[in-house]
């Protein structure tokens, strides 16, 4: 196309509420529904894998949407495909994508998953394939050829190859001196290669894989790679924030910074040499011509006030505006009860994966700060912020707090509620919960969610427990990693059934009343929800945090509390014997992309024969039968994006936290938990 069009949006405005499908309820227990801040539609959030279809359609992957969007060549949205899970047809990150130039099909890498999906133009899911071959990292690279499927096993520094039906060939490209290798292309049989750390491009014989040509490694970061009609290489010059256009033997090189492009990652050439370029932090794509001017802008920031990346705690402020953890941007952000953009803070010197936040009834604003250790309080003009809890919190993930000014949290790497004074001095604490996410106060009760115990429960002020109910399962009442919970006007207590992507409401005491939801992107469905708030007016707030989304149902004024009759009790409600707690000892390996390469080293010794599952956010399961005071050295190796907490530690190159979990079991039933937190740091 020529002549500059610009299909640029700042804001992403709140939908309107409507009457709408009731997933997993019947009857529907709302009236009427709205969501603030999606995924798709233009939305882009971090935008890093761009593919040229025959008909010159655009298809765009982001790093947070989990999803690929479907464009003409002027950048006008037509559709998307996926969402965020393991499944076919789901995804984590999408590190590149491809087009099959014979069939039109969409070949996507899913770098979390370490797998290729293959799909029709139209997004319909038809097989995947890869993952017993790759090993990739979080940014990779793909390219499709006659009868051949490429793809970058960066952690592998080499180049995998397989069949278009997914069957493996021998690799190529291990001699060549690859360094995390990125993206690809093929052009008149040649597979040129973005060698990312060697800050060049390569060209390899497809045959042996043999360097046939290379460029100077003057570049910064060679994150992808396309090649013109001319046999011109394009470069996405990832840290020189250009795109570099070298000619086929590499003698001449021409930058181009376009419209300002910020950190390229990806970028793919079309049939009439036009240029389309992931502007990754800019959150759009430019469209280039073959000088470099610009031709067009395409995309809607998803990262830019009143839009959310990740969401995860909430809270209500007295006048019912809602303060939001926004957590994979480092801050936190004030929209009123329409959705409407207020006020934003923070960045990730103040804030490191918050997940959860109170609010006081002079306006002080409480944040459980996960990565810092800490809880922060803020005056309600956010003029002043003060620390509580420094050297006495691990991975904190809930606060709430009482009309006395006293402080709960959800202490969850020392599992245990502890309570702070209005001065910040800690006063009390209660023990003896597995892995409590949230905490909330309500009347003269304290009410515990439990992720790791699948349970809530309801303490007196001083910690006594009153009641307790839940038990793992999808079973109503049951639950799978309750993470959040909100108490309404009249004491129904609301919780946020992550593991089973849904919301249960409950009386006061337990009793079971109904439930709404289901796993998908689809209104009134959720992808792992974390916290839920319930207004005066009945409004019920959802953080729907893998679909970067707020949701709003509307139910009316809330009635007392039913007296239902609340589920047989479970039989994880009993009190469980515990054997010593098994002891993690953890190292974490110092090289370079330590957590993709090398993962967390550890030493399990369980004080009796056990069987010990040991599970960290972001690693595989590692899975052990000791026998008495064995001890057993493993290594858990990253997926890479199971969680948001390890996929925001590798986007960010910083130290971040992880937090290892330890379960053991014995032939006799009972069982015992340790969790250890590591602070580890990447280069990747």
């Amino acid at each position: 196309m020529r002549g500059l069009a610009v299909a640029l949006l700042l804001f992403v405005f709140p939908a309107a509420a409507h009457a709408a499908a009731c997933p997993g309820a019947d009857p529907c227990p709302y009236s009427a529904y709205a969501a603030f801040s999606h995924n798709g539609d233009g939305v882009f959030r971090q935008p890093q894998a761009v593919a040229i279809a025959p008909s010159g359609d655009v298809y765009v992957a982001d790093r947070w949407s989990y999803m690929v969007q479907h464009f003409s060549p002027s950048g006008t949205f037509i559709g998307e495909f996926g969402e965020y899970g393991s499944g076919p047809g789901q995804f984590g990150a999408i590190g590149g994508l491809a087009v099959d130039s014979a069939s039109g099909n969409v070949y996507a890498l899913d770098t979390d998953h370490n797998r290729v999906e293959e799909f029709s133009a139209s997004g319909s899911f038809i097989r995947q394939f890869g993952s017993s071959v790759l090993n990739i990292g979080w940014k990779g690279g793909i390219a499709v050829s006659g009868d051949t499927v490429y793809v970058s096993n960066s952690d592998q520094e080499e180049i995998a190859r397989f069949t278009l039906d997914g069957t493996a060939l021998s690799s190529i490209g291990g001699s060549a001196g690859l360094k995390h290798p990125l993206g690809l292309a093929v052009s008149n049989g040649d597979l040129f290669v973005a060698d990312d750390q060697n800050n060049r491009v390569v060209e390899l014989s497809t045959s042996d894989g043999s360097v046939l040509k290379a460029s100077s490694g003057s570049l910064k970061n060679a994150y992808d790679v396309g090649v013109d009609g001319d046999g011109n290489v394009w470069v996405a010059n990832n840290g020189g924030n250009s795109v570099v256009k070298f000619s086929s033997n590499f003698t001449t090189a021409t930058a181009y910074t376009g419209s300002g492009i910020n950190t390229p990652r990806a970028l793919a050439v079309n049939a009439d040499g036009d240029v389309y370029v992931a502007d990754t932090l800019n959150e759009r794509v430019q469209e280039l011509a073959p000088d470099g001017s610009v031709l067009a802008l395409f995309g809607v920031n998803g990262r830019n006030f009143g839009n959310l990346t990740g969401p995860e705690g909430l809270a209500l402020a007295p006048d019912g505006h809602l303060v939001i953890a926004d957590t994979l941007e480092y801050a936190m952000q004030e929209l009123d009860p329409n959705g409407v953009f207020l006020r934003r803070w923070g960045n990730h010197n103040e804030f490191q994966l918050e997940s959860d936040a109170a609010v006081d009834p002079s306006g002080n604003i409480y944040v459980a700060d996960t990565g810092h250790d800490e809880v922060q309080k803020w005056d309600a003009a956010l003029s002043a912020a003060t620390v509580i809890g420094k050297g006495q919190l691990a991975a904190p993930q809930g606060v709430a707090v009482d009309p006395a000014g006293d402080v709960y949290v959800a202490d969850t790497g020392n599992n245990r509620i502890a309570k702070f004074d209005p001065a910040g001095n800690l006063v009390g604490s209660w023990g003896g919960f597995n892995l409590p996410s949230d905490v909330e106060y309500w009347g003269s009760v304290l009410y515990v969610s439990e992720a790791g115990g699948d349970r809530v429960d309801e303490l007196s002020p001083d910690g006594a427990l009153l009641h307790r109910w839940g038990g793992s399962g999808a079973e109503a009442g049951r639950f799978d990693a309750p993470e959040g919970l909100g108490v309404d006007p009249s004491g129904q207590v609301y919780v946020a059934d992550s593991g089973n992507a849904r919301v249960q409401r409950f009386g006061p005491t337990g009793a079971f009343l109904d439930s709404w939801g289901a796993y998908g992107h689809a209104d009134g469905q959720f992808v792992a929800p974390d916290d839920v708030v319930v207004g005066a007016n009945g409004d019920t707030f959802v953080s729907d945090t893998f679909n970067n989304r707020l949701e709003r149902f509307s139910f009316g004024a809330p009635a007392p509390a039913a007296a239902a009759a609340s589920p047989p009790p479970p039989a994880a409600l009993a009190a469980k014997p515990r054997l010593a707690a098994p002891r993690l000892k953890l190292k974490v390996a110092r090289r370079q992309r330590v957590l993709r390469q090398h993962g967390v080293k550890l030493a399990v010794s369980c004080a009796s024969s056990c069987r010990v599952v040991v599970t960290a956010r972001g690693f595989r399961t590692l899975t052990l039968t000791l026998h008495a005071k064995h001890t057993a050295h493993r290594k858990l190796k990253p997926t890479k994006a199971t969680t948001k907490r390890m996929r925001t530690a590798l986007r960010h190159k910083r130290h971040s936290a992880v937090l290892v979990k330890g379960v053991a079991s014995n032939p006799a039933g009972p069982s015992a938990s340790s969790t250890r937190r590591v602070r580890v740091r990447t280069t990747g």
